[in-house]
């Protein structure tokens, strides 16, 4: 019985000590969350925290919470508010699927470039339509229901259809 209480005593003080340092806190709507059905949560490789919800992207930089969702009348603001994927090409540039079309945010100039967003003319307009992807050399790969995957060219700017013969 003696052992089995020393190691309960020693497995808790070891749990207890790997957590020691880390501040954990619970982020409502409250603190600036647009919606609490979350989709998906990255992390930055400068510490920023994407949360993608059901109303909006929300970027928390560990104090405050910045907010995007479309404008009507800004063809630079988010394509949709309903934030289904977030991933990091590199320092500076996120990508972000939505339910009407893949966005790529410049985090210097603040400026979303919208991409598929003219296929809702096209019927693909359903839930999780659009996936993201990324291999290890940090090409950026995209799934559009119905269409294919494309991957997307840096020197065009724009994705090119992936052809599978």
């Amino acid at each position: 019985m003696k052992k089995r209480l020393l190691a309960f005593l020693l497995l808790f003080s070891a749990i207890c000590s790997w957590g020691a340092g880390y501040d954990i806190s619970k982020l409502t709507n409250n603190d600036g969350l647009s919606n609490s059905s979350i989709n998906v949560v990255y992390q930055t490789s400068e510490g920023l925290m994407w949360f993608g919800t059901w109303d909006g992207l929300d970027v928390y930089d560990g104090k405050d919470f910045k907010v995007f969702k479309p404008e009507l009348d800004n063809a630079s603001s988010i394509s949709n508010n309903i934030i289904r994927d977030v991933i990091e090409q590199r320092p500076g540039i996120v990508w972000i699927a939505t339910d009407l079309g893949i966005n790529r945010f410049d985090t210097g100039r603040k400026r979303f470039d919208r991409f598929f967003f003219d296929t809702q003319k096209r019927g693909v307009t359903a839930e999780q339509s659009f996936r993201l992807m990324m291999d290890r050399d940090k090409a950026v790969f995209a799934y559009v229901l119905g269409l294919g995957f494309f991957r997307f060219d840096e020197a065009k700017g724009d994705f090119v259809q992936i052809r599978v013969d």
